[in-house]
């Protein structure tokens, strides 16, 4: 046996060998799909001895990262979903190393994930992915892995009460596939009247202005466009298009401010949509090419995160699915967030206001019928790390994982991302929601970082040390993801 894992774990002279990180809570045994979490001290061997200590108790979240044979899954060359700006290797990357690193977890017996058998998994099964942006580079990851097994793909359409949205379908194996942007998974204050949008085709809301005609004409182009390419066109992104190149002309909008906008498109779509209202609405009222001073008052209402509602996308659409997939953390560190319960403001930590967010969600899930399987995915960290003259955050510029001194550093200035975690542990003790812990194994790999490469040739000044590389680091994800579902 020791022998066995002693050749799982072998150093190469590119790969270093990392392990979990001491947690200082109690020993608690949680059990989540096929695996077992545990909060508790965790001996470090040396690098240079690679074995863990006898005995060892399957645990993902600690481990080591080595080279894999059969990995990547698919490349950014092979794969032709990949998001603008997220393929590394089109950008010009040349080392590969970051695609072929396996996450191997002490103790467990994984089954290696191969394209076919996540197609086996997925087959009939509708699979639909709510969280923030960091959440689209697990759904992309998926529907990589699944096209390199068949890239037989067509549009659906997924409709539950008041939410669309469109997704892919794999034919001839029934998979369904749909993300939906939730900044939070709770629900979010928005001003109501003000944000009714000009009406788009067969809404039957509002008279359509002539500027809403010619934008929804102008969108129906653009989306056969896309579509005739072969890319996807999500329902919520439409929606934030036909509001960005209607909200210039359309009378009905002076009195809705930049940062209402932005929050319109962020719960209706995608952060990169909001972005594009935010500079078509601010343009439209400062006469210029960048957005419009926000107000304090629109801040505070695009702000409020209400903590005992769930989103309604996924109140709509959960009946709707057989595999639900949550992964939603990055937008609670907001620095302008407001806790709402009860409809009154409370003062309270953003970690207690997570646990409280968190726990609606749990609890909605349970007590809603639904009957089939729902798996929370941890904290993706970022590494925003060695900081330089003119940069406000750091970067991320690194070929390989870091080492133990270098995580305990990063460690302390990210140290919310822990404590997040530990959140996300308590509260989903004994849940029937499953859990993915993904934020030991992801802290050690910088290098799977967009960096740089999010521009042709990695000329760029700023580095996106948040998302990840694809192929990369969420396709071990996505092995543990698969491994929790069997």
């Amino acid at each position: 046996m020791a022998g066995n894992r002693r050749n799982l774990v072998t150093l190469s002279l590119s790969v270093l060998l990392f392990v979990a990180f001491v947690e200082k809570s109690p020993p608690v045994a949680l059990a989540y799909g096929r695996f077992k979490h545990r909060m508790a001290p965790i001996p470090f061997p040396n690098v240079t001895n690679p074995d863990p200590p006898e005995p060892w108790t399957c645990d993902i979240s600690s481990g080591a990262w080595s080279l894999s044979t059969n990995l990547p899954l698919y490349t950014g060359l092979t794969c032709p979903y990949i998001r603008s700006g997220h393929n590394c290797q089109r950008a010009g990357r040349s080392d590969m190393s970051y695609q072929k690193l396996r996450w191997r977890p002490w103790g467990c017996k994984v089954v290696q994930l191969t394209p076919q058998r996540l197609l086996n998994l997925f087959r009939n099964k509708t699979v639909v992915v709510f969280g923030d942006s960091v959440s689209k580079d697990l759904s992309t990851s998926i529907k990589c892995a699944l096209n390199a097994a068949n890239p037989n793909w067509t549009r659906f359409k997924l409709a539950g009460g008041t939410t669309r949205v469109w997704g892919e379908k794999m034919d001839p194996h029934n998979i369904r596939l749909a993300s939906l942007f939730s900044s939070h998974l709770n629900n979010i204050g928005l001003l109501s009247d003000a944000l009714q949008p000009p009406s788009v085709p067969g809404s039957g809301k509002r008279k359509q202005s002539a500027a809403a005609a010619a934008a929804a004409g102008a969108l129906e182009a653009e989306t056969a466009a896309e579509t005739a390419a072969g890319g996807a066109v999500s329902t919520e992104s439409a929606i934030a298009r036909a509001i960005a190149m209607s909200a210039a002309a359309d009378a009905a909008w002076p009195r809705v401010s930049t940062a209402v906008a932005v929050a319109a498109a962020a719960a209706a779509a995608d952060e990169e949509a909001a972005v594009a209202v935010a500079a078509t609405v601010g343009e439209a009222k400062a006469g210029k090419k960048k957005p419009s001073i926000v107000s304090p008052q629109a801040q505070q209402q695009a702000r409020r995160i209400y903590l005992d509602q769930i989103d309604p996308k996924i109140k709509d659409l959960l009946p709707k699915a057989d595999i639900v997939i949550f992964q939603a953390t990055n937008w609670w560190y907001a620095s302008d967030n407001q806790w709402f319960l009860g409809g009154q403001q409370q003062k309270i930590t953003r970690n207690a206001a997570y646990a409280i967010g968190l726990k609606t969600l749990k609890n909605y899930v349970e007590s809603s019928g639904f009957a089939g399987k729902a798996v929370v995915m941890g904290v993706s960290p970022s590494h925003y790390i060695v900081p330089e003259a003119g940069m406000k955050e750091g970067k991320c510029d690194v070929n390989h994982p870091m080492t133990w001194n270098q995580t305990q550093e990063v460690r302390r200035m990210d140290s919310r991302s822990f404590e997040m975690r530990k959140v996300q542990l308590q509260v989903l003790k004994g849940s029937k929601l499953r859990y993915v812990d993904v934020l030991p194994m992801s802290f050690w790999r910088p290098d799977g970082h967009l960096s740089k490469w999010t521009t042709p040739g990695g000329n760029t000044g700023k580095h996106d040390c948040l998302h990840w590389c694809e192929a990369g680091v969420t396709d071990s994800w996505l092995e543990m993801l698969y491994n929790t579902l069997l």
